[in-house]
């Protein structure tokens, strides 16, 4: 309901909660095979993108909030 709700509002929003679906199973499937010492390394790499997700979430967030009010 909340995922219909953003894409309602903002169409283009819709591609980056799925992004951020399937970033969290790539995150999984990685994390279950983490004692391999290549697989691990992917994970370090991911940080950056983890990061950059979570600033992309606070930036959604704070949209949604500011059309809230307005």
């Amino acid at each position: 309901l909340r995922i219909e709700r953003i894409s309602e509002n903002m169409p283009n929003k819709i591609n980056e909660l799925n992004g951020i679906k399937n970033f969290k199973e790539d995150i999984k499937s990685l994390v279950s095979q983490y004692d391999d010492f290549e697989n691990f390394d992917k994970i370090v790499q991911l940080e950056d993108s983890a990061k950059e997700i979570a600033g992309t979430i606070q930036n959604n967030i704070q949209i949604l909030l500011n059309n809230r009010v307005s």
